[in-house]
């Protein structure tokens, strides 16, 4: 369920409880702005990668579901950026070929142009910049 949703000067913000159910709807929508935006199909695919991976992370892993997604067009891109409450920080695990899992953040910190973590005061937003090509 979204409990808020804002289109703003400088972005779209969206706060939802991370769930299976809601991953999907993160990462349509993100792909409607970023149409609207005028990002073509390269930027809208790994901007979606982006959303799905994040948000999953945040219903897979954190001790709370509650997260913030921001959407925010850059001068040369779009970045994008989930918050949680959850203090840990990602890992990025480099898999074995036979791992069911945890492939996520890997493939994703090779898809984007940049990522990070921002501490806060409660929690942590976990952002990445997708650049136009």
């Amino acid at each position: 369920m979204i409990a808020s949703l804002r289109v703003e000067p400088a972005g779209f913000v969206m706060a939802f409880a991370a769930r299976p159910g809601t991953v999907g709807t993160a990462r349509r929508l993100a792909g409607v702005l970023l149409e609207r935006w005028g990002f073509g199909d390269d930027v809208t695919g790994r901007a979606q990668l982006a959303v799905t991976e994040l948000v999953t992370n945040v219903a897979r892993h954190a001790a709370a579901p509650d997260c913030t997604l921001h959407l925010q067009p850059v001068r040369d891109g779009v970045r994008i950026a989930v918050a949680d409450e959850d203090p840990r920080l990602p890992v990025v695990r480099e898999p074995s070929w036979d791992s069911e899992s945890g492939r996520g953040l890997f493939l994703l910190t090779h898809s984007v142009d940049a990522w990070g973590v921002e501490q806060r005061r409660t929690g942590k937003s976990v952002w990445v910049l997708v650049r136009s090509s």
